[in-house]
This record gives structure tokens, sequence and C-alpha cells, in this order.
């Protein structure tokens, strides 16, 4: 067995930035480091606006990062990507790379020509449901090159059966440190709601906006508070307002984490009654999910789906389908008429998410 020492992380996302593939890659990159691996991250940054943010997170890390500036022509960062992806392999010399992400998938096993080193592919669930043939035909073809495959979630598996290789399953994880259980007891009478995620299609929270008529018969104090990138604000609020529960919702943009934990503490269930978007993007795991069944807080999320993966059925909340708005009230009363022992299930079952134990999972794939 090959001691891997040197490790280069290829991600399409990064922290400070929000983003599901850059939390995974980041909690990846810290926990491979404090197990003594040297690890070095290749990504970009988001915007010329966010450089200095990030380069000041970057000089708080216990691993070296590389981050690409984007260009104004969307193909001459892919260019600069390619490049500099290159340089870096020169001048770092990883024993392995593992790739994270679309464009990365790509990168790493495309080039595989140039760079003869193991390679590791994590596939989180968009990347390859793409409704353009094209991107679908090189995400296949690059996937074929790498030698081992994990996927976050056995939906995200079935996703990738057609390559005909093994696939690993390894679920996300979250810092359990961060999240203390300090459960609040519940109003029966009240009923708090929250989604935590980029305002889209992809997250459904429309869905649920569909629900709250119905939900609010049963619970007319009712609140549904959504938290996340609000690139779909304008359409939530114009399709709330249309079914008469305006009142009902509050959007509140991306927050701090301290705010964040507050209102996951403040709320009844957490929900997440996604789909698939238009374009082929779809839910792959759920990492917002666990984070708040840290908190205490059960969840209640879509089925057909990798947010299968993320809750424990009847145990940390329910499954059920998206569109139905029955389904949703009758898993609201489900959960509420026995609330304390679904955040007792909750928690524990985020607890077994722990990176301190998925790390573990990575380090002996890698390792073998």
């Amino acid at each position: 067995m090959k001691d891997s020492k040197k490790i280069l992380i290829v991600s399409s996302e990064f922290p400070p930035q929000p983003g599901g593939i850059g939390n995974h890659a980041y909690n990846l990159s810290k926990k491979l480091t404090e197990q003594g691996k040297e690890v070095v991250v290749y990504t970009n940054n988001r915007s010329k606006e966010s450089i200095a943010e990030e380069m000041s997170f970057d000089t708080r890390q216990i691993f070296k990062t590389i981050r690409i500036n984007r260009s104004k022509l969307g193909f001459l960062t892919y260019f600069k990507r390619i490049l500099y992806f290159f340089r870096t392999f020169q001048r770092e010399k990883p024993d392995k790379i593992v790739a994270s992400g679309r464009f990365s998938l790509w990168l790493v096993g495309l080039t595989i020509f140039f760079h003869k080193k193991e390679i590791l592919g994590i596939v989180h669930g968009s990347e390859v449901n793409l409704k353009n043939k094209f991107h679908r035909s090189f995400t296949n073809k690059a996937l074929k090159k790498f030698d081992k495959i994990i996927a976050v979630s056995a939906y995200t598996k079935k996703l990738i059966s057609n390559i005909n290789k093994e696939v690993t399953i390894i679920p996300n994880g979250i810092e359990i440190k961060d999240f203390k259980f300090t459960y609040k007891r519940k109003n029966s009478k009240e009923l708090q709601l929250i989604t935590v995620g980029a305002l889209s299609q992809r997250k459904g929270q429309h869905n649920v906006i569909n629900a709250l008529p119905s939900l609010k018969k049963q619970y007319p104090d009712i609140s549904y508070h959504i938290v996340g990138i609000p690139s779909d604000r304008d359409r939530l609020l114009a399709q709330a307002k249309k079914l008469g529960v305006e009142k009902q919702i509050a959007i509140y943009g991306v927050v701090s984490q301290k705010r964040l934990i507050q209102l996951l503490e403040d709320s009844d269930i957490f929900v997440m009654l996604s789909e698939e978007s238009s374009d082929g993007e779809i839910e792959g795991f759920g990492i917002a999910i666990l984070e708040a069944n840290a908190l205490g807080i059960p969840a209640i999320g879509s089925i057909n789906s990798g947010i299968e993966s993320s809750i424990l059925n009847y145990k940390s909340g329910l499954l059920i389908d998206p569109k139905d708005a029955n389904q949703l009230l009758e898993a609201v009363k489900m959960i509420k008429q026995d609330h304390n022992l679904y955040a007792q299930e909750a928690r524990i079952w985020a607890l077994e998410h722990d990176w301190h134990y998925i790390i573990n999972k990575y380090i002996k794939l890698i390792e073998s």
C-alpha cells in the first residue's frame, strides 16, 4: 500500500463562497491535512469582487490553495484553468489527484495522458445528469479514465451505471462540533419551516410555497423561512402573492453562520422538496439537511433524489413526493406529533456523518 503524501484536490467550487461542492472539497482538504497529508487545492475565484475575501480566507487555512482568476470571456477562463493546471502539476508533483465538480472531472480525466498519476473522481449529481449531450459525453469519457470513482449517494451512483466502472459510495459529511444540540421544545400549534439553499428550481422552495395554503388551514400560525443566494427571489415572491401566502414567507438571502444556526434552532422542520431542473441539475445529497439534523431539526425531503441518502426515513425525518401537498401536510403532522423523538433521531443520524468518520473512508480508498 503506497502512502500518498501529497494530494492535489481540483475543485470547481471552494469557500468562502457558498456551494455544496465547495463545502465538501474544503472539509476533505482540511481533514486530509489533519491526517498528515500534504494537500494542495486547485480552484478558481468566484468573481473579481470576491478576490480579496478569498485571499483572506486562504491565508487562514492549513493547506495551500491556488486560485485562477476569471476572465471576462468564458473560454479564456477555461483556457487559463487548463494551462495553470499543467503548471501546478509540474510544480507541486502530487502523488495523487482528486477531482470534484464538472469541469474538474473533465480537466483531470481528459488530461491523464499528461500527468499519468492515479486519479480519483468525486461525483455529486448534476454533473452526470446534464441535458446538454455534448457536456454529458465529455463527462462520461472523463469518468472512464479515473482509477477510482466516489459517488456521494446511491442515487448519484445509479446515474453513472452506464460507465461500467466500480463506484464507491461515500456520503457527504459535516463538522458536528459546529452544531451544538440544544433542543428547544416546540409549540404544537405553531409551524415554522425552513429551507437552506440557493433559491432555485432544484432546491424546490416553490414546491413548499405551493403547499402553504393547505398547511395554513391546519396551522394558521405558519411561517416559511428561506435562506440562500436569492437568485430566484422575485419569482418566489410572485408565486406566494398569487397564492395569498406572501405574509407567511421570509426570504433572508445569504446569512452568517451564527444567524443560520439561530434560524434553524427556531424552526420545527427543515424542508427540501427538490426536483430536477430543466437543464438536468439534481440534488445529489443534501449537506444542509444533516446540519439541521445536528441541531435536532427533523427534515422532510424528496424521494427519487440524492436526498434519499441524507434522510433516514421515519427516523431523522420523512421522504415524500415533492409535488404532493397532502403528503407534505401528513409528514408535518407525523413529525409534530412526536417531535422530540424525531429530534433525537435526527441528531444521532447527523453524528454518523461527522467528518471524523467520513475522512477515514476517503483515506482507506486513497491508500488502497
